[in-house]
Formats: C-alpha cells, sequence, structure tokens
C-alpha cells in the first residue's frame, strides 16, 4: 500500500507556489541538473510531438530538470494513447458485437473505453504535476532557477531581491516630505500671517 494523504511537494513547488502555508523549507534539497533533458526512446511518434510542444517552455520556466523526464514522457505517451483510442472508438464504434459463449452475437460497450479513461486519468494526474492544467498552473510563480544549483542558493537571492527592495522603498520614503513636516509648514504658514 502505498502512502496515506495528499502527495507532498518538493521545495521548489513550494516556493513556486508563495510557500502558502508558511512552513519551514527544506534549505538543503538539491536542484538537479537541466543540462541533459532528453526525450525517452520508447515513446512513440505522436508522444514526441507532444515532448517536442512543452519541453521549450519548460526550460524557459527553468523548473524542469533531468529527473523529470521519464515522468514528463509517461504523461506525452498517456496522451498519445488517449488520441489513439478516441480514434479507434471512432471506427470501431462505441458498441461492438461479438459472439458470446453460448454462440449468440450480442452487443457490448467497447472495450477501449476503460483503457482511455486509464490514459484520461493519468494524463490529469501528471498535468497537474507539470503545471499544465488551469488550476495548476495559477500557482506557480515562475521563475529562473537556472542561476542556482539548490533551492538554498535560490533562496538567498530572492532574500537579497527583497533587501534590496526594501531598502529602495526606505529611500524613497525618506526622501519625500513627511506628513507631519507637511503638517508643521502648513501650520508656520498660517502662523506668519
Amino acid at each position: 500500500m502505498g502512502l496515506r494523504g495528499a502527495q507532498g511537494k518538493t521545495t521548489q513547488e513550494k516556493i513556486m507556489r508563495g510557500n502558502p502555508g508558511k512552513q519551514k523549507l527544506n534549505t538543503e534539497e538539491p536542484l538537479p541538473d537541466r543540462d541533459q533533458i532528453k526525450m525517452p526512446v520508447w515513446i512513440d511518434d505522436k508522444a514526441k510531438q507532444h515532448w517536442d510542444k512543452h519541453i521549450p517552455q519548460f526550460e524557459t520556466l527553468g523548473y524542469f530538470t533531468n529527473f523529470d523526464c521519464q515522468a514528463f514522457a509517461v504523461y506525452c505517451q498517456a496522451l498519445s494513447d488517449v488520441e489513439r483510442l478516441t480514434n479507434e472508438i471512432r471506427k470501431e464504434g462505441d458498441v461492438v458485437t461479438y459472439t458470446n459463449s453460448y454462440g449468440h452475437e450480442a452487443n457490448k460497450k467497447n472495450e477501449k473505453h476503460a483503457l482511455k479513461k486509464e490514459a484520461i486519468d493519468l494524463v490529469l494526474k501528471l498535468s497537474g504535476h507539470f503545471g499544465l492544467t488551469p488550476t495548476s498552473r495559477s500557482q506557480i510563480k515562475a521563475f529562473n532557477a537556472k542561476e542556482g544549483k539548490t533551492i538554498k542558493d535560490f533562496m538567498n537571492k530572492k532574500k537579497k531581491e527583497q533587501n534590496e527592495n526594501t531598502q529602495s522603498t526606505n529611500e524613497k520614503r525618506s526622501n519625500s516630505p513627511s506628513k507631519n513636516s507637511r503638517q508643521q509648514t502648513g501650520s508656520k504658514d498660517s502662523n506668519s500671517k
């Protein structure tokens, strides 16, 4: 039996989603390399087309690594299977005729519907892992992870950017006249009249 409960998220996923639970993050989690993203040879031609369509976008976003290749290949193959099974069902029909054990012809639902449903379920499950559904995509904050090798590197860079933004905001506040100084200036003007 597998683990119970919701599947955990990687530290990178938590950061990309803004760490909504404000949980302590694993700063030592490694980021696998992105230098050998290769299409597995076992997927069919239609699956290869899906691979070629999505991989450039994943590489741009920076969250696809060498370790993700096999899981994404499974997604591409399942999507290819959905398309193939849909076409086969169209040709054969939703209901097929067969000869039962008594030698009589009977009708039954095309068994390829069950295979298609399994493939669709797998596509939907993996789509969420790769940010390919509107819901999962809306929870991702894209960043260029190519600059750091670990989550800690990325977090340090983000912290530095936040500190710089805070400093520039504070400098702007100190350079603009404060509300109190404007009130004092206004009260001096009224006293001088």
